[in-house]
């Protein structure tokens, strides 16, 4: 009869861990099949028993934000343990940047006898099937490590604790250009149109890649028995790449966390698939939908980071697939309990991947202070398209969000394009009239539509008094 297995904890439960504040939080993790399980925090305790496939799991009661405390599991100890609120951080190039290479590579750590902000960061893994535990361990600002973890969660992190005065946990997934399919489940992936046919695509390109394996092999052992033969060899085919896997990271970095109890989840991801606006508009509210679906924890909050601005300049409009998909990522606010930063004043112009992630992260904590923690009057977002109307050859576009009073970050305002019937769009001027903007151009004698930061790498300077900049948009569908 072999040995009994060890009683083991989840990946996510070890020292200097975050547990989520007043809520039940679940744990869970291995044992003897049958083996009693005591959990026990603050002198409370739950019991359980494993089950015949030996995992075990139990809810702790709500906890009051505060800390260290020590929780305990049979013989386990796990130190160091603060109660605050956890986030999840995950994306793609713009999460994965590292604050040592973040235009401001600050952590100033706070000043208590603990430190507030600790952090995990799951190892990039993808896997045909969700897998069920993390490797990894807990790490505060405090430490070395905190040079190599994502800057846009670090600020974001760093900002909100200092707003709300908790301590402040976020767990890193993130892996650079990756495409947003591989981070959705595949039940959630089949369950609607929109995204079925990213389902559809990746089984015809894994079924032509499986056909391009076997002749790579066969191209090997024709001229391995060649060889063998004295005879001429025959050329080798090239060794096929294999294509992105469709729920891939989120089988092996998503769904381990899973049950994990959350305060919500901030996103950034996007710069390997601007061209896909259309497939965009209904994937990443089902990446939201989903995820929120998988824990069970209700509609927790949901932030995400707008694209910047890249690439060269142009002299006059144009049609480009980059401002599209911005305006796709602005559609999934129509999810509740999500909210968007934008960054299209934050790139350095030539890599969207960008430095300056302290300002990124510092407009996410603020949204999440306003929307998330109640402080209804902080402004948390830049102006954004409410209405247009049009008189005579001008258009007067009026906003939400315009906190105390439309700006102009410069001289005079500019990156407004304006269009007839016809289609063509012209650079337009455009004047601030209290609490509006109203557009003229010179070219266009009937207005049908106006756009705002429509571009690749717009000219743009509209803000609140509040310094946040104004939501690209576009008033037409075309």
């Amino acid at each position: 009869m072999g040995a009994r297995p060890p009683l083991k904890l989840h990946g996510l439960f070890g020292d200097g861990m975050v547990l989520q504040r007043d809520i039940a939080c679940p744990v869970w993790g291995t044992a003897a099949p049958g083996e009693a399980v005591t959990v026990e925090i603050l002198g409370r305790t739950k019991t359980t028993q494993a089950g015949a496939d030996g995992r075990w799991s139990v809810k702790l009661d709500p906890l009051s934000a505060g800390g260290p405390h020590e929780l305990k599991v049979n013989d386990l100890t796990v130190r160091d343990v603060l109660v605050g609120d956890v986030w999840l951080a995950a994306g793609a190039s713009n999460m994965e940047m590292p604050v040592k290479a973040a235009q401001i590579a600050k952590t100033e750590p706070d000043e208590g006898p603990v430190a507030m902000v600790r952090f995990f960061v799951v190892p990039r893994r993808e896997e045909e099937e969700p897998q069920k535990d993390v490797v990894g361990s807990w790490k505060s600002n405090r430490s070395d490590a905190v040079a190599d973890v994502s800057a846009l969660a670090y600020y974001f992190a760093r900002d909100l604790q200092r707003r709300i005065k908790v301590p402040v946990g976020f767990i890193q997934a993130a892996a650079a250009e990756s495409v947003i399919d591989a981070w959705i489940g595949k039940h959630a992936l089949g369950s609607t149109p929109g995204m079925r046919r990213a389902t559809v695509l990746h089984g015809m390109q894994k079924a032509n890649y499986d056909i391009m394996v076997g002749r790579y092999l066969g191209s090997l052992k024709a001229a391995e028995d060649a060889k063998a033969k004295g005879q001429p060899i025959p050329p080798i085919l090239p060794k096929p790449m294999k294509p992105d896997g469709t729920s891939a990271l989120y089988n092996g970095m998503i769904a381990p966390l899973v049950s994990f109890a959350l305060k919500g989840a901030i996103w950034s991801q996007g710069e390997a698939e601007s061209w896909r606006a259309p497939q965009y508009e209904s994937l990443l509210p089902g990446l939201i939908q989903s995820w929120r679906s998988d824990w069970g924890q209700g509609e927790f909050a949901f932030g995400f980071l707008q694209l910047p601005n890249l690439g060269t300049r142009r002299d006059e409009p144009e049609e480009t697939a980059l401002p599209r998909f911005r305006d796709a990522q602005f559609s999934a606010l129509r999810v509740s309990g999500t909210g968007m930063a934008v960054s299209i004043d934050l790139g350095q112009g030539t890599e969207v991947v960008f430095r300056n992630k302290e300002a990124a992260g510092r407009r996410l904590a603020q949204w999440a202070e306003g929307k998330v923690y109640g402080k209804s009057d902080l402004v948390t977002s830049g102006p954004t398209f409410d209405n247009m109307k049009i008189e005579a050859s001008r258009v007067r576009i009026t906003f939400k969000n315009i906190g105390s009073g439309l700006k102009s970050n410069g001289d005079k305002l500019v990156g407004f394009q304006m269009a007839s019937d016809f289609r063509r769009f012209y650079w337009a001027n455009a004047t601030i009239e209290g609490n509006s903007v109203v557009v003229s151009c010179e070219d266009v004698k009937w207005p049908a539509a106006v756009r705002y930061a429509f571009a690749d790498n717009p000219e743009c300077n509209l803000t609140n008094s509040e310094g946040l900049p104004a939501v690209p948009f576009r008033t037409d569908s075309w």
